[in-house]
């Protein structure tokens, strides 16, 4: 799993959305900044590096609830979990199943087949 100590204190929503990214704005671990277009800035509980997430949320600013958040889509190296805010407290989630592409029916009568499964994935 990951070799960091996870973060288990309670995430609260800050009222004020931020307006810009570019401006260096980091929020201390277990608050979650929004921005106006609805992107999320917190830190993985993991590891603790910064996530930007594009995620639903619902709740309330106390207990925030968001939707699936991957530390790594923003280009942490650390530890790649899946995580997700229930009632403001951070839960590590299963990976999602990576979408799978059928072969049109046409391409699959003209013989092509999809490509094999690597291990691992």
């Amino acid at each position: 799993m990951t070799k960091f100590p996870f973060y288990d204190a309670p995430y609260k929503l800050l009222p004020k959305e931020i307006d810009s990214i570019r401006k260096r704005v980091t929020p201390y671990i277990g608050e979650v900044l929004r921005h106006r277009s609805g992107l999320l800035v917190l830190h993985c509980p993991a590891c603790r590096s910064v996530n930007m997430a594009a995620t639903d949320l619902s709740g309330t600013e106390a207990a925030p609830t968001t939707g699936l958040i991957h530390c790594g889509a923003g280009g942490c190296k650390k530890c790649g979990v899946w995580f997700r805010l229930i009632d403001g407290l951070a839960v590590l989630v299963p990976a999602p199943d990576p979408p799978k592409h059928p072969i049109p029916e046409e391409l699959a009568e003209a013989g092509v087949k999809a490509a094999p499964e690597l291990p691992g994935q």
